[in-house]
């Protein structure tokens, strides 16, 4: 429901259809249908995922919290360009005040 609200879409939409829009987004890009977006990751709201250097981090205030399976590195400074991970609709809940849970080690 967070989510959803977040969104502030003009009617209510169900789940499922959010669903879809994100796996649609994805699926574009791997299938090579479309690109990633490059930017500067300080446009980016936080809690969003964005790779530079063959690492993936999450947005953290102007920081880059490097992500591997056994957590969150230590926050480093945002590099000039990277490439945005997060699905643009998640990217905009999160610009609306989503906060999704994070792991302990991102705390």
């Amino acid at each position: 429901k967070a989510f959803r609200g977040a969104l502030a879409l003009p009617a209510p939409v169900r789940v499922a259809d959010l669903d879809a829009r994100i796996a649609g987004e994805v699926q574009s890009v791997l299938t090579g249908q479309a690109v990633r977006e490059a930017l500067d990751p300080a446009s980016l709201p936080d809690g969003a995922f964005f790779a530079s250097g063959g690492t993936a981090f999450l947005k953290q205030g102007q920081t880059g919290r490097p992500w591997s399976f056994g957590g969150y590195g230590a926050p480093t400074p945002l590099p000039p360009q990277a490439t945005r991970l997060t699905p643009q609709a998640t990217c905009t809940a999160l610009a609306a005040g989503y906060r999704p849970a994070l792991h302990a080690t991102a705390a």
